[in-house]
């Protein structure tokens, strides 16, 4: 498939949209001087890549059709640039892409045995003003050094704040209104499950792990009258290890170590984040790190940070 194919498919109304919403970007696009290499909008000559409409595409490809917002969704801008395999040699898209419903982030690569995850942020209603400084802060520019210095990561986070902004107000003008975030729920299995950690989560109560939680709670111990709430743990020969979160504390095990706890109201949800250390460390304040599982990818560490947060901040039930 490509750009034109697609569009084909969409009708009138929304072809004229993505008419407004390309004309739009291309005269963002023009004053990007600094980081003009890496900016691409549909249809729109490249002022230094030929091949910019199937270098545009690719990104389409991987970063919108796979699980598309809506099936009238339009690509608008992408940011960005590409990684190519040294076995494979395919190129793989990274950066940002602007489409109608949602701008999508990805700054980590597929490999033999896990797929690079990009990361979602929706046109909410009432998120799209910071939108552009929350995506641009939470993406990794290690591996952009040799493309982008910090004045030019202001300039990527100034065009896109400009492109989101626009593109909320040619919406509007339409008729169309964001969509209002929904309300995370308060339940925590249910959470559990919004935050993608339904496969990997044992219950204390589920009868199938009941041989896993007595070696578990063996190395794990609780206090008196303490009760799991939810545990991402697993064994080895070398016995259980994990991260449990109780009605008190959060605890974890690493195999050949003892296990240590935080109590609940020790922790500060706002200091809770991944150790910038290392990847499958928890940092919850003061005192040691506490380890996650190296079962859990990069996407379900980054969504137990979030679940501790609420968790921590009383937000669960």
């Amino acid at each position: 498939m490509s750009l034109d194919a697609y569009l084909e498919g969409r009708s009138p109304e929304r072809r004229e949209l993505f008419a407004e919403l390309v004309t739009m970007a291309a005269g963002l696009a023009d004053r990007a001087d600094d980081v003009s290499r890496l900016v691409f909008v549909p249809g729109r000559p490249h002022p230094e890549w030929d091949d910019a409409d199937e270098v545009l595409w690719i990104a389409v490809e991987q970063l919108m059709l796979p699980n598309p917002a809506a099936s009238d969704e339009l690509p608008v801008l992408w940011v960005g640039y590409h990684v190519q395999d040294r076995l494979t040699r395919r190129r793989e898209a990274q950066g940002f892409l602007l489409t109608s419903h949602r701008l999508v982030a990805k700054d980590t690569v597929d490999l033999v045995f896990s797929k690079g995850v990009e990361r979602q942020y929706p046109l909410y209603e009432a998120r799209t003003a910071s939108l552009a400084s929350t995506v641009t802060k939470d993406y990794d520019w290690a591996g952009t050094a040799a493309l982008l210095d910090e004045a030019d990561r202001d300039t990527i986070e100034e065009l896109l704040a400009e492109a989101i902004a626009s593109t909320v107000r040619i919406l509007e003008s339409r008729g169309e209104s964001l969509p209002v975030e929904p309300a995370p729920t308060t339940n925590l299995r249910d959470r559990v499950a919004e935050l993608g950690l339904g496969d990997i989560v044992k219950d204390a109560d589920d009868a199938k792990h009941a041989k896993h939680f007595a070696k578990l709670l063996k190395k794990v111990p609780l206090d008196p009258g303490e009760r799991v709430l939810a545990s991402f743990s697993d064994a080895t020969l070398f016995g259980p290890y994990g991260l449990v979160l109780t009605d008190r504390n959060l605890r974890s095990r690493d195999l050949g170590e003892d296990a240590i706890a935080t109590p609940r109201t020790d922790i500060d949800p706002s200091a809770v984040r991944v150790s910038p250390d290392k990847a499958h460390h928890l940092v919850v304040g003061p005192g040691q790190p506490h380890d996650v599982p190296t079962f859990l990818d990069e996407k379900q560490v980054g969504a137990l940070v979030v679940l501790v947060q609420e968790w921590a901040a009383g937000r669960i039930d």
